[in-house]
């Protein structure tokens, strides 16, 4: 008679032919190796014998002691059905099915029958499925016809029949738009695209560079030093009067080239990879720095770019410096009147300048400030 069981792995009922002698069945919907329940031996019916009449006794004669078999291997049975792959591994030592912990799931463990070791089945992870496109909200005045009144004759309508609203901000978009370019709301998605943008990091001084600045600095202090000195050896003053007169004469003129040389403004730009822009500005006062100004770039719309004219204004400040020295003098007629000065300015509306952050005589560094101030507000 043929014996049917219950598959560990899917739950399928399997039928057992009687010819079949192993203690266990693969199942061949799932693939998992159940096992047969020991099946009774079918009984015989003997033939009665008589009893031998020879058959006699002896008093010497011990009982004899019945053979015992082994006892059938443990089994582990489950509960319930589970589906294949759930957390159940066959042994490699007893062949049994046994379910693992889920702490040890894809890591070794230890066989709950026979104790020998074995590798638990890693778990299986649902897929990530990518979030459903929100629809946008259905535009009311879409594909709006003129008012058809004679008497009024308005000419206006919307939009075409297509268009949609942006779930953003709002804005009209054309039937073939997925991503949004007011807000960077994706259609597709149903949420707002990130934007990584270029790190940018830069900085420029204004006219002369730096170590110039400084190094005609102590060139014009090293010339007052020798003419203070030949004016010692050749006028005949007393020290109560040349002492002061060259003094004063120093100071002046220290404070003056450190004014023209040293008065500049020094410029840093940055730009996160988020789009923040950091612009600051800080003035140097006869090379001693005042405190940094920030410039807030969402205040302006653009970059412009030009050059500086030499009106009369500088003409007699030209003039005026030669009543306290020839060098401050010949100083200034060569930065502000001879060279030619650049500019690079952040305008606002009509492309009118509002604050300069560039003043050089190179104009290939105009156009390249220009350029990374462009890059840099187009955020």
């Amino acid at each position: 008679m043929s014996m049917a069981i219950v598959c560990h792995g899917c739950g399928a009922s399997l039928t057992v032919p009687d010819d079949y002698l192993r203690n266990k069945m693969q199942c061949p919907a799932c693939g998992v190796m159940c096992q047969i329940l020991t099946r009774p031996a079918v009984k015989k019916q003997a033939e009665e014998r008589p009893p031998a009449e020879d058959a006699a006794g002896f008093a010497d004669d011990e009982p004899v002691t019945p053979i015992h078999s082994p006892p059938p291997p443990v089994t582990t049975f489950l509960e319930k059905p589970a589906a294949a792959g759930a957390g159940l591994a066959t042994c490699p030592h007893c062949g049994e099915i046994v379910r693992t912990p889920a702490a040890k799931r894809g890591k070794r463990a230890k066989c709950s029958v026979c104790g020998g070791a074995l590798q638990a089945p890693a778990v299986r992870r649902k897929p990530v499925l990518p979030p459903l496109p929100v629809p946008p909200p259905p535009d009311e005045f879409a594909g709006s016809t003129p008012d058809e009144d004679p008497e009024t004759s308005n000419p206006y309508r919307t939009a075409d029949p297509g268009s949609r609203r942006c779930p953003g901000c709002t804005a009209q978009l054309g039937s073939e738009v997925v991503v949004c370019v007011r807000c960077g709301f994706d259609l597709r998605v149903g949420r707002k695209t990130v934007k990584e943008y270029q790190k940018i990091e830069r900085s420029w001084d204004s006219g002369m560079p730096p170590r110039l600045r400084r190094t005609l600095f102590l060139l014009c202090q090293l010339a007052a030093f020798m003419a203070i000195v030949a004016g010692f050896m050749t006028v005949e003053d007393p020290p109560l009067i040349a002492v002061p007169t060259y003094g004063l004469s120093w100071l002046v003129y220290t404070v003056m080239t450190a004014f023209m040389l040293g008065t500049y403004d020094h410029s840093e730009l940055k730009r996160h990879r988020s789009g923040r822009v950091e612009l600051t500005r800080t003035w140097r006062f006869g090379f001693i720095p005042r405190q940094p100004t920030k410039i807030d770039v969402r205040d302006y719309s653009g970059v412009s770019t030009g050059v500086t004219h030499v009106d009369w204004w500088e003409w007699i400040i030209f003039i005026s410096l030669f009543g306290f020295g020839v060098v401050p003098a010949i100083i200034y007629w060569y930065c502000a009147i001879y060279k030619v000065e650049y500019r690079v300015a952040l305008t606002k509306d009509h492309e009118v300048p509002e604050i300069y952050v560039y003043r050089g005589w190179n104009p290939e560094q105009m156009h390249e400030i220009k350029q990374i101030l462009r890059d840099a507000l187009t955020v």
